[in-house]
């Protein structure tokens, strides 16, 4: 239907085609989500045939089994009571993921005859060349730098978004296995840090190995973007703030661009100090 409607349409059916398996994964449980996640692969398997079956398990299936069975697998606590999963370390296994995709595509590029690099620097070539305004220079480099780690959180954003999506449409007629977890609860483990600061490293080294950082650098941030939320919802919830306050704060955030590098820097900052333990303190 979608390629019957046009590439609009195409690029929707896309980046919502997780949907109906979260729906099914988060209102019946893990293994009906499994299932679902296979009669998904099938299908794609006999109408695309095995090399686009392969990418489709990578892009679709595989966020939704790990966000499913992370998001519902309960687990005891040191007092050996049940409790729910922290969604910290769902966010974490896709930021490792992405990470490991954009190692392994630099892989499959280095045994080729053309890098990563020199691949990317092709098709945004003959893509540009397609467009009637000429892109600037800088323009032009930037999204050669950057369409591997743009590629992959526009993937990551895209699991979040349509997670999201389905366990507001299950908690809005009750149909949702646990209940909605709260942004400011969201933690990374420790060592997250180091993931960043692994990837900043690489990007000084140059060469192929400098452009898997500058981009991983790009990829790991997003957790600490999330993080950056988290405290801004806390201190909203601290001074009591109106919703339409949050709101507005998203909508300049998104339109602007650059309030988005402050929001991760301040990520980064929680992350070492855990400036949201004093806020909680002190608003209870």
């Amino acid at each position: 239907m979608s390629l019957a409607l046009g590439a609009p349409y195409i690029i929707l059916f896309m980046y919502f085609a997780q949907l109906p398996l979260y729906l099914v994964g988060l209102s019946l449980g893990p293994r009906e989500g499994i299932i679902a996640c296979l009669v998904a692969f099938l299908g794609s398997l006999f109408v695309f045939g095995i090399p686009e079956s392969v990418l489709y398990i990578t892009f679709q299936i595989l966020p939704v089994f790990l966000i499913v069975k992370g998001f519902l697998t309960q687990q005891k606590d040191s007092s050996g009571k049940l409790g729910w999963p922290t969604i910290g370390s769902t966010l974490t296994a896709l930021i490792l993921i992405g990470n490991l995709l954009l190692i392994g595509a630099d892989l499959w590029f280095a045994t080729l005859a053309t890098g990563l690099e020199t691949y990317i620097a092709s098709i945004v070539e003959k893509t540009t060349a397609l467009i009637p305004t000429p892109l600037p220079e800088g323009t032009i480099s930037l999204l050669i730098a950057f369409i591997p780690g743009l590629v992959i959180v526009s993937w990551l954003w895209m699991s979040i978004i349509n997670t999201l999506l389905a366990q507001s449409i299950l908690s809005r007629f009750g149909k949702n296995l646990r209940p909605s977890p709260s942004i400011t609860t969201l933690y990374l483990p420790p060592w997250m840090i180091w993931i960043l600061l692994g990837s900043v490293l690489l990007a000084f080294m140059g060469g192929h190995i400098g452009y898997v950082g500058k981009n991983g650098i790009l990829i790991s941030l997003q957790a600490f973007f999330f993080i950056g939320l988290a405290v801004l919802h806390s201190l909203c919830q601290k001074w009591k703030l109106n919703v339409i306050v949050l709101i507005g704060f998203y909508l300049l955030m998104f339109l602007l661009g650059w309030p988005i590098i402050l929001v991760a820097f301040m990520g980064i900052l929680d992350h070492l100090m855990d400036f949201r333990q004093h806020i909680d303190a002190k608003r209870t």
